[in-house]
C-alpha cells in the first residue's frame, strides 16, 4: 500500500458514489496545477506536474486543472465529483503553501454544491505540519481523506482512505452495491501492526505536544540560516516541512545546468544530513522525534554546504 492507492481508491469511490445515488452526470474531477498525488493512473492522471502527468493525459478520469479558487469558481459545478487538493502546502511545487484559509473556502464551496472534497494527507497527516492533520488547521472536515507515509512510521507500505457514514452508507446493500478493491497485499498483517505500534507511541510520547517547540525551533534556525546566505531567495515553512529555494542574489533563478539544489544536497550529504532538493529548493522533512540538537546538525550540514558550494564559472558565464 501507498498514497498513490489511497487516492485511487477515494477516486473510484466517489465515481461509484455518484452512479449508485442517482448522479452519474457528475463524473468529473478538478485537480490543481502544480500538484503531485501519486503515480499510478488515476492519481497520475490528477496530478499538475508535466514531468509526471503530461503522458498520461487523456488517459485515467475526466479532469480539469485549476491554479486557484477564483478559477474554480468560473466553472459549471453540476458535472463534478470532487475536487481533490494538498491541504496547506504542494509538496512537489517546492513546498509551497496556500493562502491561509484558502481550505475553508473550498469546503464552503464544495458543499453549496454538493461536490465531495477529497484530501491528500499522504505527507502532511500524523503532525507533519504542527496538527494531527493538515485541515484540523482550518477545521475542514473532507469527505474522504488519504492517508499512507506517518501511518507506520515509515517503516512498512500502509495506505488508508477514510471517509464519512453518508458515503459509507451508499455502499451497503446488495453485492452490486459493494466497494471492490484491493491487491495480494492489502492490509498487510506486519504493515497493519507496524502502524498500530507507531499509533501507539504517537500516543505514548506525546509527540504532537512536543511539536510546537520544535517547529518554533527549526524556524529560527532557518531564518539565522538565511541571514548567512544570499543565495537563499526563500524560506517556506509548514510545520515540520520547510523548502528552501536557492537564487541568484539577484533573485533571477540559476541556469539549470547548474544543478544547485543536487550539488548543495550531496555536499550536505558529506557532514551527515539526508535531504533531497525539488529543482533549486532544499527539502527538509525531519523525523518528528527529531531533538533540537538534531535539527540544529541538519540546519549547521546545509550551512557548510552551501558555503562550499562555488557555482562552476562556466555555467555562470555560459
Amino acid at each position: 500500500d501507498d498514497g498513490s492507492t489511497a487516492i485511487e481508491c477515494a477516486l473510484k469511490m466517489a465515481l461509484q458514489y455518484r452512479r449508485q445515488t442517482g448522479a452519474p452526470q457528475r463524473e468529473q474531477f478538478i485537480a490543481f496545477e502544480n500538484a503531485y498525488h501519486g503515480d499510478t493512473l488515476g492519481a497520475a492522471s490528477l496530478g499538475g506536474v508535466g514531468r509526471f502527468s503530461n503522458g498520461l493525459r487523456g488517459m485515467g478520469f475526466p479532469v480539469q486543472r485549476i491554479r486557484n479558487l477564483a478559477e474554480l469558481r468560473l466553472l459549471p459545478a453540476e458535472k463534478i465529483a470532487a475536487v481533490l487538493i494538498e491541504p496547506l502546502i504542494q509538496g512537489v511545487n517546492e513546498m509551497r503553501p496556500w493562502p491561509v484559509g484558502m481550505l475553508a473556502e473550498l469546503r464552503d464551496w464544495c458543499d453549496t454544491h454538493a461536490i465531495h472534497l477529497i484530501l491528500d494527507e499522504v505527507m502532511t497527516g500524523f503532525g507533519r505540519t504542527g496538527s494531527m492533520f493538515a485541515c484540523q488547521q482550518e477545521n475542514v472536515v473532507p469527505d474522504f481523506l488519504c492517508l499512507a507515509k506517518g501511518l507506520t512510521g515509515g517503516y512498512l507500505p500502509l495506505a488508508a482512505t477514510l471517509t464519512t457514514a453518508e458515503i459509507y452508507a451508499a455502499f451497503l446493500g446488495d453485492g452490486g452495491r459493494a466497494f471492490y478493491y484491493g491487491h495480494s497485499f492489502t492490509a498487510n498483517p506486519l504493515g497493519c501492526a507496524a502502524a498500530l505500534a507507531s499509533l501507539e507511541v504517537f500516543h505514548q510520547e506525546k509527540t504532537l505536544e512536543m511539536l510546537p517547540a520544535k517547529i518554533d525551533h527549526l524556524r529560527a534556525g532557518l531564518v539565522t540560516l538565511q541571514a548567512r546566505h544570499p543565495v537563499i531567495y526563500a524560506v517556506r515553512q509548514c510545520g515540520m516541512i520547510a523548502g528552501i529555494e536557492l537564487r541568484q542574489p539577484d533573485g533571477t533563478k540559476f541556469p539549470p545546468a547548474a544543478r544547485l539544489g543536487e550539488a548543495v544536497c550531496l555536499a550536505a550529504r558529506a557532514h551527515g544530513l539526508l535531504t533531497r532538493p525539488i529543482l533549486d529548493t532544499l527539502v527538509l522533512l525531519p523525523p518528528l522525534v527529531a531533538t533540537p540538537a538534531e535539527l540544529d546538525h541538519a540546519l549547521a550540514a546545509l550551512d557548510t554546504a552551501l558555503k562550499e558550494w562555488r557555482l562552476p564559472t562556466a555555467v555562470a558565464h555560459g
